[in-house]
């Protein structure tokens, strides 16, 4: 069972940062771990020994920031928002003259992508999963009100409008919310471009009109006013031009329009303005607004890697640095004009007059989070990453330590699975497609892409997310099954060379689905696909198991399953391939035909953890079940609960030695079975 809380907080208290060992700890409570961990509810079919192993995976994911004046003291901090999906919401304040930070956690919410500050020195927060708007007191360190848009789970960037509310878009409705940050109300205006899921971004113009960008069904923009209650697109624009990177200037709002570059709106009527009206740069060069280091008084420019700054008044831009952040974020400029960001798990600044980078590690100790996904590597070390942040950590059960590390790749996203191949670890993530090789044994470097370093990506054959994770074939190659990018229905088998990183990528080789489970076995690699898709509804009809021969480079035998939206889970043994249909079925199939063996409904609970571990040497499958751990038997063509929890089971993982490890929430726990 999982730990009341004064048993959870008694070994907290022993266990309080995981990468430090606590082996001292776990021998002298040898004798009362049974008491505290036997679940009353364990069925009697395994006998076996628990512990807590702790909260491993702690790592920062920041969404959003603004650099802003605390006034308790008068100083200036740079102001994150953190996401944690199993303890919320977090505001991080950097004092980055003194490198110091404070958490404030937020009443709901696991992370927040919506951060602006208002007048009264507070901050309007909007946040995933919940949809809520919230508004923070900056003086009193205090959140003043919360609420929901309506069913919404995500409510994106927000935006001050003419009648003092603060607006923001939704998911999945892409839908248009109105907050009153003093009363904490909210008004839903419905959804501006139909049909659409997203309205992620929302800025406002210099009357106070609210710019709606929406896609992925049918992109485009809109412009609300606050006082006609009426959508607009800009003038001059139709509906469905994109538009992105709004910002004010002076009298000006300026916006990159796809396919027609930037263009500028005067004033409260928005009157479009000639191109001649808008700053050159020195060389001529395209350019545009950075929106969230502008202000009606200073316009930043981005060309390339090079930034650019305009004060009101000025006849021409000041060029203030050249730097490849490599996936840093710049997030505001304080009054001595230190340009801040983050980066990873860092912050940075850069300084004037030479604006040298300076990274810093985010001086505030993570939350745990809860993994992904866990898988155990050959030396025994159990691995996993957590939702969003592009961080891996690594625990090492004979040691007891830990290791949680920086950002594995540039990208944003996260990572899904990861493999191993001759003492190194292989990750896929989304959502640029990339395939990063790590050796934990060496020293970390990142930065100059030594260790770990980018061996191949997915990203120019239009595909960006590993659902189906990444395997090491018979051939000694990596494969790993992909779902392809926003708006289009597919997906793609990449088989990689671990050394080289050169590949062959196989677009939809199950038609145009993306593959959502993947398994390789004597020469094959076994294939599932889901009908779900990034930004778009699910597709209709089948979904299909396929198997693709590694020599012959194509698939030889598939199969069609009517009514299942997903193939959740797969396992491939010699004697019977072992599907799971949207976690609720277990199917047995000839590894040869993909002919039905057996057919298995799994009763109550369906899979819940995030893919099968199998066991090659007994053909069998582990696996979560809500609160339960279940293993199927190829052999015997039946499955069994091993153990009742009273809190539900994520992800399991089995070693070398035998040892189970299982993540429940934000908690790793270990079981030995007899």
């Amino acid at each position: 069972m999982i730990l009341t809380d004064p048993k959870r907080e008694i070994l907290r208290r022993l266990i309080e940062h995981p990468t430090k060992s606590v082996r001292p700890f776990r021998l002298c409570i040898a004798t009362i771990l049974p008491l505290l961990f036997c679940p009353p509810h364990a069925h009697s079919e395994s006998a076996y020994k628990f512990q807590l192993v702790g909260e491993l995976c702690r790592s920062k994911q920041v969404l959003a920031g603004l650099v802003s004046v605390d006034p308790s003291d008068g100083r200036e901090r740079l102001w994150l928002t953190n996401d944690n999906e199993e303890k919320g919401c977090e505001i991080l304040s950097i004092d980055f003259e003194k490198d110091t930070g404070e958490m404030f956690v937020a009443p709901a919410g696991a992370g927040a992508w919506g951060f602006l500050e208002i007048p009264g020195k507070r901050f309007v927060v909007s946040t995933f999963y919940d949809g809520t708007f919230m508004t923070f007191d900056v003086a009193k360190k205090t959140f003043l009100n919360h609420k929901r848009l309506g069913d919404q789970t995500y409510v994106w960037s927000v935006a001050m409008g003419s009648d003092g509310r603060v607006y923001g878009g939704s998911y999945p409705g892409a839908r248009l919310g109105a907050f009153d940050p003093d009363t904490g109300e909210v008004e839903d205006l419905g959804c501006p471009l139909e049909p659409n899921m997203y309205l992620r971004m929302t800025a406002s113009t210099p009357g106070g009109q609210i710019l709606c960008s929406l896609g992925n069904n049918t992109p485009g923009h809109q412009v609300y006013d606050p006082q006609e209650k009426t959508f607009q697109p800009l003038p001059g624009l139709d509906r469905t031009d994109t538009v992105s990177s709004p910002t004010v200037f002076e009298d000006l709002f300026i916006a990159s329009v796809s396919g027609k570059g930037v263009m500028a709106w005067k004033g409260d009527e928005l009157e479009p303005v000639s191109s001649k009206r808008l700053p050159k740069l020195p060389d001529g060069a395209t350019w545009y607004p950075v929106s969230g280091l502008c202000t009606p008084d200073r316009l930043i420019m981005q060309s390339g890697t090079k930034i650019y700054r305009l004060d009101r008044g000025e006849a021409a831009p000041t060029f203030l640095f050249e730097k490849d952040l490599r996936g840093g974020i710049l997030r505001g400029i304080s009054r001595d004009g230190i340009v801040l960001g983050n980066r990873g798990q860092d912050y940075f600044l850069l300084r004037p007059p030479d604006y040298d980078l300076e990274i810093r590690p985010i001086p505030i100790e993570a939350r745990g989070r809860s993994p992904l996904f866990l898988r155990s590597d050959p030396e025994g070390r159990i691995w996993g990453g957590p939702h969003f942040g592009q961080t891996l950590f690594y625990y090492d059960p004979d040691t007891d330590e830990t290791i949680n590390t920086g950002a594995i790749c540039d990208g944003g996203g996260e990572v899904y699975d990861v493999a191993f191949h001759d003492g190194k670890t292989y990750a896929v993530s989304y959502a640029g497609g990339d395939i990063t090789v790590f050796n934990p044994d060496i020293t970390w470097d990142q930065w100059n892409l030594t260790n770990p370093k980018p061996l191949a990506n997915v990203r120019d054959e239009g595909c960006i997310r590993p659902l189906a994770g990444i395997d090491v074939g018979d051939d000694g190659f990596l494969y790993s099954g992909w779902m392809a990018k926003y708006g289009v229905y597919g997906g793609s088998l990449a088989r990689t060379d671990p050394e080289t990183g050169e590949q062959e990528v196989y677009e939809n080789p199950l038609g145009p689905r993306a593959l959502s489970a993947l398994d390789t076995l004597d020469g094959r690699v076994y294939l599932g696909t889901t009908l779900s898709a990034n930004g778009l509804g699910n597709a209709t009809g089948p979904v299909t198991v396929g198997a693709w021969d590694i020599v012959e480079k194509k698939i030889v035998a598939s199969r069609d399953f009517e009514g299942p939206s997903n193939v959740s889970h797969l396992a491939a043994f010699p004697k019977g391939i072992v599907v799971a249909l949207d976690g609720a079925t277990l199917l047995v199939l000839d590894p040869e035909t993909l002919e039905t063996r057996a057919t298995l409904p799994l009763d109550g609970d369906g899979i819940s953890s995030f893919r099968f571990q199998p066991d090659i040497e007994k053909s069998e499958v582990w696996f979560a079940r809500g609160k339960k751990i279940g293993k199927f038997s190829v052999p015997q063509g039946e499955w069994t609960t091993l153990a009742t929890f009273d809190k539900p089971i994520q992800n399991l993982t089995r070693d070398s030695d035998g040892r189970v490890f299982v993540s429940a929430g934000a908690e790793i726990l270990q079981l030995r079975f007899n």
